[in-house]
């Protein structure tokens, strides 16, 4: 099943959500108050389009989402977190891009091209 569309997560439902058996994947927390979320959403959607069901994309709102947002020391938004089985392995504040996504997969010899 494709999912080329960034999933919506929240505090209720993270901690039962199949992210730690994810070998890896992407929470992006944003903000509706925030202008820089807004820049960076089509970005955010590239990337799950680019990675399709390879790399499952997640988004959190963090105004309604404060526990994970404070559990994951989420300074800012937009804040965007690569996991690893439910752990954090790299972290990207404000702006982001596919080839820092590739970047820091690629020392981990994941191959996640576009050609699937």
């Amino acid at each position: 099943m494709s999912r080329s569309e960034p999933m919506a997560l929240s505090d209720l439902w993270f901690d039962q959500e199949r992210l730690r058996q994810q070998e890896y994947a992407v929470v992006e927390f944003w903000s509706l108050r925030c202008e820089a979320c807004r820049i960076m959403a089509p970005v955010v959607s590239q990337i799950a389009e680019h990675f399709d069901s390879r790399l499952p994309v997640f988004k959190v709102n963090a105004d309604d989402n404060p526990r994970m947002v404070s559990k994951y020391r989420v300074p800012l938004v937009p804040y965007l977190i690569l996991f690893c089985y439910g752990e954090p392995i790299a972290r990207f504040a404000e702006q982001w891009s596919i080839e820092d996504i590739e970047s820091e997969l690629a020392p981990q010899e994941i191959l996640l091209n576009a050609a699937a």
